[in-house]
């Protein structure tokens, strides 16, 4: 066996080991909105909004991105926190519901989220983590060729 097929295991191993240590670490930690839902829900900062007004704008066909091309709702809930009337608008793209669980950070009763709007993991961030073995064994590669000649 040459040093060439040893670099290459030695880079296979160390990649994949180090791999499932990043991963394992990536799987406890959270987006900030998904913690903001999940720490409200266990310490009770939920409010119940109402529906204000609803505005339907319709999609345009003939647009090149699907945010235009799709019927929308611009939606107005209003809620209670401590006496005190707050209101959350947004943008949903199916018929707005009548009521709806809001979730607000601590000391802030006038950020609140919805469930369905606490930004999850995806898009470009999550390929480039998902494609991390292979970026850590290119690298892992390169390097030991420095070391083992």
């Amino acid at each position: 066996m040459g040093t060439e097929e040893i670099r290459m295991l030695i880079a296979v191993g160390l990649s994949i080991v180090i791999c499932v240590l990043l991963f394992r670490y990536g799987r406890r930690t959270r987006s900030k909105g998904v913690r903001i839902v999940e720490d409200a829900r266990r310490e009770g900062r939920v409010a119940r909004g109402s529906l204000e007004k609803s505005t339907y704008i319709p999609g345009y066909p003939e647009e090149r991105t699907r945010r235009n091309r799709t019927d929308r709702w611009k939606v107005t809930y209003v809620y209670t926190v401590d006496g005190q009337e707050y209101r959350y608008r947004g943008m949903v793209s199916s018929e707005p519901v009548p009521e709806l669980l809001l979730y607000y950070p601590k000391g802030r009763p006038g950020a609140a989220l919805t469930e369905g709007r606490a930004p999850a993991r995806r898009g470009a961030a999550f390929y480039l983590w998902a494609l991390s073995p292979f970026y850590m064994w290119l690298l892992l590669y390169y390097l030991l060729g420095l070391v083992i000649r």
